[in-house]
């Protein structure tokens, strides 16, 4: 026969302890924010990615590559100082709706301008998707953060 050998523990020692497991999560939502040149940054790099694309020879063929490798930089560069990586971006249902708005628009907008500048060769319809962009990311990932901040530090 198996007895139950672990020590009983009463409810105030058990609401003790969620509360102290509230407050660190609460601690550690409060500083899982990313630093406001990532957002900054990351809104530049998809604007120039995507505008690029509309310019002819050189900054046509290198626009694209050299912003997303400026992305993948600063991303790495915030999760090295910081320990917050690109996982922030699905790391809760909030967050996950978020990205989901900003996947969407980024489908949206790109498609539809290298339709635009690609097929019926309406010129610079690609800065314009680009702005779009770069805009639509200033603003999801200051907003990210907060979903995040909020959903992480809810009890």
């Amino acid at each position: 026969m198996e007895s139950n050998s672990s020590p009983a523990v009463d409810s105030a020692e058990a609401h003790a302890a969620l509360r102290l497991v509230a407050d660190v999560r609460a601690r550690a939502a409060e500083h899982a924010v990313a630093p406001w040149w990532l957002h900054a940054g990351l809104a530049v790099a998809f604007t120039v990615a995507f505008a690029s694309m509309s310019f002819r020879g050189i900054v046509g063929s290198t626009g694209f590559p050299l912003a997303m490798v400026a992305a993948f930089v600063q991303l790495q560069a915030v999760r090295s100082t910081t320990g917050l990586s690109f996982d922030r971006w699905t790391a809760t249902p909030g967050t996950r709706r978020l990205s989901l708005v900003w996947l969407a628009g980024l489908a949206v907008f790109s498609v539809s301008a290298m339709i635009l500048e690609w097929g019926f060769a309406v010129r610079w319809s690609l800065v314009v998707a680009g702005v779009l962009i770069g805009l639509m990311t200033a603003v999801v990932s200051p907003a990210i953060d907060r979903a995040l901040r909020r959903d992480a530090g809810a009890a």
